[in-house]
């Protein structure tokens, strides 16, 4: 089953309202998760390696709850915004 079809298949069976409650969710414990790695380099008693494993599988969950929001709001609604914030991005570091 590809990535699609099994985003779909979530999406039917728990309906999209609930995927946005779980992209929330998902979402803030990243935000939690880049705290605790931030905090590795002030405060050495924590485990680094437990502290990069946590990080890189919220990031993984946030792609997949990103993926199921451009799936279902579609890649042209989102692309012109993208677009936008890249062309900002790029006029930010030109000299």
């Amino acid at each position: 089953m590809n990535r699609e079809e099994l985003y779909n298949k979530f999406i039917d069976k728990y309906g999209f309202d609930s995927q946005l409650i779980v992209a929330q969710e998902e979402f803030a414990e990243l935000i939690a998760a880049i705290s605790r790695y931030r905090r590795i380099w002030i405060d050495k008693r924590y485990e680094k390696k437990c502290i990069t494993d946590n990080l890189f599988e919220e990031i993984a969950d946030c792609k997949i709850m990103l993926e199921q929001l451009i799936m279902h709001f579609g890649w042209e609604q989102i692309e012109k915004h993208y677009d936008n914030k890249l062309k900002r991005m790029e006029n930010k570091v030109q000299p």
